[in-house]
């Protein structure tokens, strides 16, 4: 890309092809079919389910009725974790995707627990860590979508001799990128992630695998860290994933200098955290709680660049509301317009999101018709746009543009 801005121009054959899309979806959206089942309670259960607190037990007993024939071991790791680590030893099970609980061991259970247990009581910076945190972005045994692997134990062994002498909480973070960047590096693999030791043994790695390893690395030494991602830059092709780390001040931070730039231009970024976050205090983009399928996305884009919040309404041709219809916001990206976000209307019609200021796509529609138009987003605190629906409504522009402007040009 050349100049200070990026400029798209698509015509109304991508607008057409864009509509006859019949479903789009977001690899990280991706749910399990899980059949509705009443959990319940074996004889064998009773004792480990004595350990559980009264407001987890239901919880708990869905996710071991899940595991099926697995149920077994983690049975075990509830009767026989310390106390201390039972909090943990819970919130894991009750979390779990049911992809980990028909397969998790017992040994890779409790090595979990018990080195990020002791780690927690070594180190003064995992010390500090609050419950929560320690919960969502420490103790979780899996990042993405990478193979379930009994990593903790050997990358703590590994990166203990690097931890000594260290006492500051950003000198560890230091510690563990530098030694996760001393055994891969990045090259394009298959499109499904390979496991860290996968990526260690190769040497190699895309992005999302080597965010995968500093993650754990980070995560092995005490320090939350969660997977973070554009799903497609704004201003020229591809996407990227990265790691953030918890700093010592309790922000999210990052150690990639170059995507200052694209995450300063681009509509939105996301995070996950391993299980369903404090929502009061959280821009939640995506959330679903369901025993062995739940999972939460934070948008996270006020962290990277200023952002609007932006309101989409949906009306038919008499200019009624439209709820439960689906909304689209998407890019040029790849030679083709990319959604970035979905949404559905609630009952008052409209769809309420965060996102970067810029030039986006915007859709919306039923089995019935839909709407279109490309809009511009300027850099205001709040934003709305209103896409009626339905035969006689004003159709899209043959042509548009899409501008992403420097953060110095602002987004006029």
């Amino acid at each position: 890309m050349t100049g200070r801005s990026c400029r798209t121009f698509i015509s109304v054959v991508s607008i057409l092809v864009f509509l006859l899309t019949p479903f789009i979806v977001f690899a990280q959206d991706v749910q399990p079919g899980i059949a509705e089942e009443i959990p319940t309670v074996t004889d064998s259960w009773a004792g480990a389910l004595e350990r559980v607190p009264e407001a987890d037990k239901d919880l708990v007993t869905s996710a071991l009725t899940l595991a099926g024939s697995n149920a077994g071991p983690l049975e075990n790791v509830l009767l026989s974790c310390p106390a201390d680590w039972l909090p943990g030893a819970i919130f894991l099970i009750k979390n779990m995707p049911v992809e980990d609980l028909t397969v998790v061991t017992e040994e890779m259970f409790m090595d979990n627990l018990r080195v990020a247990y002791e780690v927690r009581a070594t180190y003064p910076w995992a010390a500090q860590v609050s419950e929560s945190d320690f919960f969502h972005y420490v103790l979780p045994m899996r990042v993405s979508q990478e193979p379930l692997e009994n990593w903790r134990p050997w990358f703590y062994e590994q990166l203990q001799p690097h931890l000594e002498g260290v006492t500051s909480h950003d000198d560890a973070v230091t510690a563990a990128f530098q030694w996760g960047g001393s055994l891969a590096g990045f090259r394009q693999t298959q499109r499904r992630d390979q496991g860290p030791f996968e990526t260690i043994a190769s040497g190699f790695g895309r992005c999302e695998e080597l965010m995968i390893l500093y993650i754990d690395a980070i995560r092995a030494i005490g320090i939350p860290a969660r997977q973070t991602w554009a799903p497609y830059w704004a201003m020229m092709d591809n996407n990227h994933a990265w790691t953030e780390f918890m700093g010592a001040d309790g922000t999210w931070q990052h150690r990639e200098g170059w995507i200052g730039g694209p995450t300063s231009r681009t509509n939105i970024i996301l995070s996950v955290p391993f299980g369903l976050p404090d929502i009061e205090n959280t821009d939640i983009y995506r959330i679903q709680n369901t025993p062995g399928a739940s999972y939460a996305i934070i948008n996270s884009i006020s962290s990277y660049r200023q952002s609007t919040e932006l309101t989409i309404k949906v009306v038919d041709i008499s200019g009624a509301p439209m709820p439960e219809t689906n909304v689209y916001v998407s890019i040029f990206n790849f030679g083709a317009l990319r959604p970035i976000a979905r949404g559905e209307t609630g009952e008052d019609g409209s769809w309420v999101m965060t996102i970067g200021p810029g030039g986006c796509f915007i859709s919306a529609g039923n089995e019935m018709s839909g709407a279109c138009t490309a809009v511009q987003i300027p850099e205001v605190d709040e934003y709305e746009i209103t896409l009626t629906v339905g035969m006689g409504a004003e159709l899209p522009p043959e042509s548009f543009w899409l501008r992403f402007p420097h953060p110095e040009e602002g987004s006029e």
